[in-house]
């Protein structure tokens, strides 16, 4: 894959765009999402949503490593090994996912116990820090798409979708606040945009390259040893 001097420019600036689409969407919902729930409830998921961050740690680095490799067999049109990454990506992070499911299920009231909260939000606490889990193992998981569509040097076709996914709960979470939600509205939202950022990365994956999976009894050992 040739990269030139106008593919450079036009990533770049897709990628600027899309952060800065997604700043001003950010700026201009958080004010919203204060005066619907309540400094209280949205508090709750601002800190709920910052201790599932620190999960983030656990991937050892592997998630950064995808583009890398990635890129690397494209361009020398390793086809089969380019598969490996990516279905190892994806089993990776659903693994680590499962692992830690049933830790983070047990350990959610202890957890949660330090914000001493008010009885009226543990519930709604705990239910919200699974599902801010959830979404956190399926984003990393799903993530391998956009690592492919970036090693394809198609930055801008990532950036699109990823502003889109951010326009898109930007839209349904003001919705389901509307139609009596609460707080739940935001992991919903959150998924829903996912799913739907998902379905176009899935699509421009089979257009550049076909399927992207591998069969897991053929993997080459040597490179699941350089990717950890």
């Amino acid at each position: 894959m040739r990269i030139t001097s106008r593919q450079i420019l036009i990533n770049t600036l897709s990628g600027v765009g899309a952060q800065l689409g997604s700043i001003v969407i950010t700026l201009l919902l958080v004010p919203f999402l204060v005066h619907s729930l309540g400094v209280e409830l949205y508090g709750l998921w601002a800190v709920i949503g910052s201790i599932i961050g620190y999960v983030g740690v656990l991937d050892l680095g592997v998630g950064s490593g995808f583009v890398r490799f990635l890129s690397e067999h494209l361009e020398r049109g390793e086809r089969a090994w380019a598969k490996q990454v990516m279905t190892f990506g994806l089993l990776f992070y659903l693994g680590l996912g499962l692992a830690l499911a049933p830790l983070i299920y047990v350990l959610a009231p202890h957890m949660l116990a330090i914000l001493k909260l008010a009885p009226q939000y543990r519930g709604t606490a705990t239910d919200l820090l699974v599902l801010a889990f959830g979404y956190f193992v399926l984003s990393s998981a799903l993530a391998v798409f956009e690592a492919m569509i970036m090693a394809f040097q198609q930055m801008y076709l990532a950036s699109a979708i990823s502003l889109g996914r951010r326009a898109i709960y930007a839209v349904t979470v003001v919705g389901l606040l509307e139609y009596g939600y609460g707080v739940y509205a935001i992991p919903y939202a959150m998924f829903l945009g996912l799913a739907i950022s998902v379905a176009a990365q899935l699509v421009v994956v089979y257009r550049s390259f076909g399927s992207p999976w591998s069969n897991v009894a053929r993997w080459d050992p040597v490179l699941i040893k350089r990717m950890l």
